[in-house]
């Protein structure tokens, strides 16, 4: 049966939920922007949660501190309202936040054109503290509730990858590799790797982790002799030299899943 709610989903759903409880036991005035930034924090892993969220906080910051710059210049200026855009821009991408330009250029507009009687020092100070309790308590779900760890899926496709060098090893000599599957699946071992990696976990699933990384080194090894050996076909002694080479790999990959 396939499943319609996933982590990510729950997750979201349990940080709404207490950004609109805590908005209202602190008497936030617009939890609406506490429940916004709690969902475009959201992400798969706690590292890239604090990512979206540092990106939210600093751009609502930086878009209030310039938009009260350019509002005491002079309010809803058409011209000083593009100057200011690229402004933000230009800094954000300098800083390499471009994910935070977004927010600052909302925040920044709000202040220039749409606060009426309101003080533009408050506003931008309400959505700065708005934007920070949205991102801390999507940093708490992902943090303390149903943290985002599935080794097992790391483990299944390094294991199929695996299974494809094998595969090509035994059709290398009369066939042309399948080169671009082999990239895509380096690809997407690599990229759940570094995930992890920077992942805040335990010292063991860290480790476990690592353990992965080094059966996955193996296997890269191996893949990389494959390559060398279909491309000195030519010449027999130098492409079973690398052959044999990869066969070495592999057992040594054999030896650590034995281990394991």
């Amino acid at each position: 049966m396939k499943r319609y709610i996933g982590l990510r989903t729950l997750k979201t759903g349990i940080a709404v939920c207490l950004s609109v409880i805590v908005s209202n036991t602190l008497g936030l005035e617009y939890p609406f922007f506490v429940c916004m930034t709690a969902i475009i924090s959201m992400d798969k892993t706690l590292s890239l949660s604090i990512k979206m969220g540092k990106n939210r906080v600093f751009g609502t910051l930086l878009g209030a501190s310039l938009g009260y710059v350019f509002h005491a210049v002079s309010p809803g200026n058409p011209l000083l309202c593009g100057i200011g855009i690229m402004c933000l821009i230009v800094i954000l991408n300098r800083l390499n936040m471009s994910g935070a330009i977004g927010i600052s250029g909302i925040v920044f507009s709000a202040i220039m054109v749409h606060l009426g009687d309101k003080s533009p020092f408050l506003y931008g100070m309400h959505r700065t503290l708005d934007s920070f309790v949205g991102a801390s308590i999507t940093l708490f779900v992902n943090l303390l509730i149903l943290p985002y760890y599935n080794i097992s899926k790391l483990e299944a496709k390094i294991e199929h990858f695996n299974l494809f060098l094998r595969q090509q090893q035994n059709i290398a000599l009369n066939n042309v590799i399948d080169e671009d599957q082999m990239k895509q699946l380096q690809k997407d071992i690599e990229f759940n790797i570094d995930m992890y990696l920077q992942e805040i976990m335990s010292a063991k699933k860290k480790q476990e982790v690592l353990d992965l990384c080094a059966k996955y080194h193996l296997l890269k090894q191996a893949s990389e002799q494959l390559l060398i050996s279909m491309n000195t076909k030519e010449d027999d002694y130098v492409s079973q030299y690398h052959l044999d080479k990869m066969n070495q790999s592999l057992n040594q990959y054999d030896q650590l899943i034995t281990i394991g």
